[in-house]
């Protein structure tokens, strides 16, 4: 089992609004997204390091599209 943390600081009441409906579990890969203090940890967990990627970059995607649309 790998494991990977994701720490966010900027923008955490609307990342955590938007990650509240991101619940992720898949056979291979899954996370779990919290606040703590000042801060929303992302814990991934996954099987092998292809389902690792995958799931960071599924994250990823959701905070470049989130950036992208505070800039509109």
């Amino acid at each position: 089992m790998i494991e990977a943390v994701v720490t966010l600081h900027d923008d955490i009441d609307d990342l955590e609004h938007l990650f509240a409906t991101e619940t992720f579990a898949h056979a291979r890969a899954e996370y779990t997204v919290k606040r703590v203090d000042d801060a929303i940890i992302i814990t991934i967990s996954a099987e092998d390091a292809t389902a690792l990627r995958a799931t960071i970059t599924s994250i990823t995607r959701v905070l470049a599209v989130y950036e992208r649309a505070k800039q509109v």
